[in-house]
């Protein structure tokens, strides 16, 4: 979970840690009244392509809103009906080793765990 630009400052700073010069796929979901500009450009350091997904919950960020009122960093994004799909699409493209950040909001990645069976 990274709801917040500080969460997602030290997830992204980790990630360069761990995996320097790697670039992958991110499933992304976020409630409304975050900053998330500043998380996607924070993200925009490790991502490959953004994944956009809405949130099970009435404060889900409008994805419309979302994708057409920030400068991404010039990577691909894909708009999804949910995050089932995008998982779908993102693990078929993926080989064995390839590594893929499901990231956001604790409504994203409880669904996640849940779909997962790890809840």
């Amino acid at each position: 979970v990274a709801h917040n630009a500080a969460g997602m400052a030290a997830f992204v700073d980790t990630f360069l840690r761990c995996f320097p010069g790697r670039r992958v796929p991110v499933v992304m979901g976020f409630v409304k009244r975050k900053e998330h500009q500043r998380m996607v450009a924070l993200l925009g350091q490790v991502a490959s392509a953004f994944h956009v997904v809405p949130l099970a919950t009435r404060r889900s960020m409008d994805l419309d809103a979302l994708i057409g009122n920030l400068r991404w960093p010039g990577v691909p994004v894909r708009r999804w009906r949910g995050l089932g799909a995008a998982l779908r699409e993102v693990t078929r493209k993926a080989r064995p080793a390839d590594i893929i950040i499901v990231v956001g909001s604790h409504y994203l990645v409880g669904e996640f765990l849940r779909r997962q069976g790890w809840s």
